[in-house]
């Protein structure tokens, strides 16, 4: 969440100098990333049994490997596609993997956000008349 919320910032921060930003949100890609190029380091155990360690138990074939839907010519395409817009999208999703990842967790931070409605609008001024605004 930092990333974007940078991302918003550096937006408005630069759009008057008439430079755009787009958060690119690529899924995994057929690539050698992890295959032969890869180059692991010593594996450490304090890492063993979190996101690193299944990353390496993957890369090293003890895991099964994450599918990969992603085309990389298409994905570079659709980056150099958006870069040649008059203006830039706020966000380019590549890849049905991607784009799950992102509307789930998206749902997720909306139903958190209308779980905590209450409490938000408790918190106004007693004098303050938002009956309009609590749809």
């Amino acid at each position: 969440m930092g990333d974007r919320r940078l991302l918003g910032v550096r937006r408005r921060g630069t759009t008057p100098f008439g430079i755009d930003v787009t958060l690119v949100e690529p899924g995994v890609a057929r690539t050698q990333f992890g295959g032969a190029s890869a180059v692991l380091g010593p594996p450490l155990d304090v890492y063993a049994d979190g996101p690193s360690g299944q990353l390496r138990a993957m890369l090293t074939g003890r895991a099964p490997a994450i599918p990969a839907p992603g085309d990389p010519t298409k994905m570079a395409e659709a980056i150099i596609a958006s870069a040649d817009r008059p203006e830039a999208v706020k966000r380019l999703t590549l890849g049905s993997d991607a784009y799950h990842l992102a509307t789930a967790a998206l749902r997720q931070r909306l139903e958190s956000l209308e779980a905590a409605k209450e409490l938000a609008y408790s918190t106004d001024a007693d004098d303050y008349a938002a009956t309009a605004t609590r749809a």
